[in-house]
């Protein structure tokens, strides 16, 4: 590596990643599953400029306040500031761990009937079940659901907030339904014996 790369590498650090002592940038943050509060802890500027490492806008605010994340992962933030006659940049990396919606649900199967609870995290405008035998509701959640078909089914939750959208899916296997036939023989002495074997309040 020649001197004249590593000269200007040190001079790109020194005026693009390195905070000055004359106009110091800072800032610290708090986190709520994917809102972000930075909290400038800079002196007051002639202009700002943050990038949030999501491909958003430049935000050139100096209280930014609270940024949204649509998913979960770690971003490095940058602060310029700039007084007039310097300028300083100070990053720092965010970890967001979850967003704010984020589908899921638990299902408890019992033969046929079907039991749920939405646990869905999220401060959701709107929820949508699909129960995969052509039910749906748009309710938080839903009653205990019968299936009459043997069958292999899809059920899906969707959750949807200001921001995003999330959908979370479990399959389910029935292999007894409410109403089956089944009917044993016995042959004896020429006598047929039938014995009902069928799954079900008939009525």
């Amino acid at each position: 590596m020649n001197k004249f790369f590593i000269a200007a590498l040190l001079l790109f650090i020194s005026t693009t990643s390195m905070v000055s002592a004359q106009c110091p940038a800072l800032f610290t943050y708090t986190t709520n599953l994917a809102d972000i509060h930075f909290y400038n802890q800079s002196n007051s500027g002639y202009s700002s400029a943050w990038d949030f490492g999501d491909g958003s806008p430049i935000d050139t605010a100096f209280y930014p306040g609270i940024h949204h994340y649509v998913s979960a992962g770690d971003y490095i933030v940058c602060y310029t500031h700039y007084n007039g006659t310097c300028s300083s940049t100070f990053c720092d990396t965010v970890h967001v761990l979850k967003t704010a919606c984020e589908a899921s649900f638990n299902s408890v199967l019992n033969g046929n009937i079907l039991h749920v609870q939405n646990q869905s995290i999220t401060t959701a405008i709107s929820y949508h079940w699909d129960l995969g035998d052509g039910t749906l509701s748009d309710s938080f959640t839903i009653p205990a659901h019968l299936y009459t078909v043997k069958d292999t089914y899809l059920v899906c939750l969707t959750v949807t907030d200001s921001f995003c959208t999330s959908t979370n899916c479990d399959t389910l296997y029935i292999t007894n339904t409410a109403c089956d036939a089944h009917f044993h023989t016995n042959i004896a002495d020429n006598k047929v014996t039938f014995i009902n074997q069928s799954i079900g309040d008939a009525f």
